[in-house]
């Protein structure tokens, strides 16, 4: 009787493992569009919060931090475009993935 409730645990870890988008740290599925700025999905430590901080300073954007450190209000910025094209920590700007988040989509592919 254990061998079959452990056997029934491993075959449900492996369904599920198997359910699991390959991409989990990046998922793709939803793509807000009223969000200004979100972080990746796989930043979890302080020190990622602030050097996206710091990040975010060094190409002159202002903005507030809200949503459980996890989401960004864009303030004031120059230019959308480069800070899309920069951002290493994002996932998103004003919902369009950032470059970073898109070279990283596509290694994870394989492409």
């Amino acid at each position: 009787m254990t061998n079959e409730i452990q056997n029934f645990k491993g075959e449900r870890m492996l369904q599920r493992a198997e359910e699991l988008d390959s991409f989990w740290a990046y998922n793709t599925k939803e793509l807000p569009r009223n969000k200004q700025l979100r972080l990746l999905d796989n930043v979890q430590f302080i020190y990622e919060l602030a050097l996206a901080q710091l990040e975010l300073q060094s190409l002159g954007v202002h903005f507030e931090v809200t949503n459980g450190l996890r989401e960004f209000k864009l303030l004031e910025t120059k230019d959308e475009e480069e800070i899309r094209r920069k951002l290493a920590y994002f996932k998103f700007v004003k919902g369009e993935y950032t470059d970073y988040f898109q070279i990283i989509k596509k290694i994870e592919q394989g492409q």
